[in-house]
């Protein structure tokens, strides 16, 4: 379950005055194939539905669903990252996984320069 807030929060000048209550909302998130999203780069499509059946969406081009990514990632738990490399390994030729593995073991045992 997620939140989203009942109203627009920055309309015209500054913030409202009003005050704002943030509504209970399930969320899903699909991969945007319709030809209106291809036509407007458009990505990633988050659907948030309320109780009432209402709902809205709000659709991310590739940069935007890349730092989306990024935050979500960083929040994740350890067992959901886990999961997640390994599938994002799996889907790497061998040749790409070694070289990653390298890079990273490069990254955490820094051999001296001379080598």
């Amino acid at each position: 379950m997620g939140f989203i807030s009942n109203q627009w929060l920055n309309r015209g000048q500054g913030l409202r005055n009003r005050s704002y209550n943030p509504v209970e909302v399930s969320v899903s998130c699909y991969e945007a194939t319709d030809a209106w999203s291809k036509e407007n780069a458009v990505t990633t499509e988050v659907k948030v539905h309320s109780s009432n059946g209402e709902y809205q969406t709000l659709d991310l081009s590739q940069s935007e669903a890349d730092d989306a990514a990024r935050a979500l990632v960083a929040t994740m738990s350890a067992v959901t990252k886990e999961r997640l490399l390994q599938d994002l390994l799996r889907e790497l030729s061998h040749a790409k996984l070694l070289r990653a593995l390298a890079f990273d073991l490069r990254k955490r045992v820094r051999l001296p320069k001379d080598r």
